[in-house]
């Protein structure tokens, strides 16, 4: 039989058990806790703009600089493939696209005939870079321009689509460039007193699809850009003089470039702002984001010549329809 004094060194070793697992459970916390840092860590730095080779090309503009064309369907068009939410800041813009968080809420769009849309960076962020149009029961969007560049009105018909012009009732809508209207909209049809240069009314949404719009609370990730440099000898854009007049480039180049020599570009850490949408918003992009990776952006390997020369007047995809 077991003394009191015999059971003791029982005791202890009981006590030197539990000592071990809550010591256990505590570094296993631990270790889960700095997993979860480093993770957020990781997703929150980019080592380099650059990244966006990935999906495009860098090419030197005159009058702006470095710019970014992505590899793309051709018929492909920006702010067209997301849908809108309605948030603190007013309505932002959900892409589908892996790199819309950044230059669809940074930069400007600028096109030019024969080369196509490209990207101008930017610093300052916004819920959607664009400029809008509401008349009637239409609401209408298109990417901000860079400076001395400025777009057609929504109702004037241009071969290359600029504008997104769709019905109100339509605008909460997944997918939203779907919905936009076949029939062109006539100068002549548009009220004048019905126009306004700004985004829907919420409430006026809310009359038109006869439900509450509620609110979508997102929160702001920082992500730091180390830099932002390109390749040694970018592409650079050329100048097609069969530009329309009413889509107007830069009438003067500020600096001259000589592809065939190094392009000097200043690198830089930034620290920019990147949208986290709650899951529900996050399940809308999961679905709608495989397609477009399939159907609408090209792999490198496929991507069209950078540069494309245009002789033919009647070939100018931006020329206004008579």
């Amino acid at each position: 039989m077991y003394t009191e004094q015999s059971r003791m060194p029982w005791k202890g070793r009981n006590l030197v058990h539990l000592t071990l697992m809550v010591s256990l459970l505590f570094f296993l916390a631990g270790c889960t806790t700095t997993m979860d840092q480093q993770a957020t860590s990781d997703e929150a730095f980019i080592d380099d703009v650059e990244y966006l080779s990935a999906y495009g090309m860098w090419a030197d503009y005159p009058a702006y600089g470095q710019v970014w064309r992505p590899h793309v369907v051709s018929d492909w068009e920006p702010f067209y493939y997301g849908h809108w939410i309605w948030t603190d800041n007013g309505w932002a813009w959900t892409s589908y696209e892996p790199y819309g968080w950044l230059v669809y809420h940074y930069g400007n769009w600028g096109y030019e005939p024969g080369f196509g849309w490209f990207w101008v960076p930017g610093d300052t962020w916004y819920p959607a870079r664009v400029q809008w149009y509401t008349f009637g029961n239409y609401a209408a969007w298109a990417p901000y321009p860079p400076p001395s560049m400025m777009w057609p009105d929504p109702w004037d018909p241009y071969d290359v689509n600029i504008w997104i012009v769709v019905d109100i009732n339509d605008f909460t809508n997944e997918n939203i460039g779907r919905h936009r209207i076949k029939q062109p909209v006539y100068r002549d049809r548009v009220w004048s007193k019905t126009v306004v240069r700004q985004p829907p009314d919420v409430k006026q949404v809310e009359r038109a699809i006869q439900r509450t719009v509620r609110p979508v609370r997102v929160r702001e990730r920082e992500t730091t850009i180390r830099s932002r440099a390109v390749s040694d000898q970018p592409a650079t854009i050329q100048r097609n003089e069969q530009t329309p007049k009413r889509v107007v480039t830069p009438e003067t180049e500020k600096r001259k470039v000589d592809s065939k020599q190094p392009a000097t570009v200043q690198r830089k850490e930034q620290v920019l702002k990147k949208m986290v949408l709650p899951q529900p918003e996050k399940r809308k992009v999961e679905k709608h984001a495989p397609q477009v990776k399939r159907e609408v952006l090209k792999s490198r390997e496929k991507a069209p010549a950078q540069q494309k020369k245009t002789q033919d007047k009647s070939a100018d995809p931006k020329r206004k329809r008579k």
